[in-house]
């Protein structure tokens, strides 16, 4: 059973004070709801709290570890001579024993790869694997160059059970906001890509 609620009852007895709100807003609390502000009424429609589950919705059952997430992310050095490609999985270890889990990543098209081996303890944890890009191709904006994305395999396997295998593109590219001083006084705020 999933019980989902709008969230009117856990605010209602919170302050209003201090929050800047109006007449509506002492009302409805909206300050403390994780809701577009709009959808507890506005002067341009009526209150309508949409709440609900998004997506599908599936029953996991889970023996020794379940995956709660995972990332593939790329870094680029500002002489552009290497990459970083970061994998990391956030796993829960559901057993008191020790198990072994062994992360392999590995960049397609390069020599890049890399592997953890680590032993899962109770309880969640992150593990990473890191691997080098040797001379990587920037990733460039619509115009200003090529899109290059990098392939990424990642797997994890718990006591020789693989329970991820996933596949992920990454770009390598450095983003900068240029805020140095203007020469008429102020600052620039300029976005640097590369």
């Amino acid at each position: 059973v999933v019980a989902v609620e709008s969230g009117l009852f856990s605010a209602c007895d919170r302050p209003s004070e201090g929050w800047a709100v109006n007449d509506m807003g002492r009302l409805t609390k909206r300050h403390w709801l994780r809701t577009v502000q709009s959808s507890v009424a506005w002067d341009w429609s009526q209150r309508l709290l949409n709440v609900g589950i998004t997506g599908s919705v599936r029953l996991e059952i889970c023996r020794g570890a379940r995956v709660e997430g995972s990332s593939v992310i790329a870094r680029l050095d500002e002489s552009f001579a290497e990459g970083t490609v970061i994998g990391r999985v956030f796993v829960a270890g559901l057993d008191g024993e020790g198990q072994r889990a062994r992360l392999t990543m590995e960049v397609i098209g390069t020599s890049a790869r890399a592997e953890t081996e680590v032993e899962l303890a109770r309880g969640a944890q992150r593990i990473d694997a890191k691997a080098l890009v040797d001379h990587p191709e920037a990733w460039w904006p619509v115009g200003h160059g090529s899109p290059k994305l990098y392939d990424v395999h990642l797997r994890l396997d718990v006591d020789g059970t693989v329970i991820l295998e996933q596949h992920r593109r990454v770009g390598f590219r450095l983003v900068r906001v240029n805020q140095d001083p203007h020469p008429t006084g102020g600052r620039h705020f300029i976005i640097e890509v590369n």
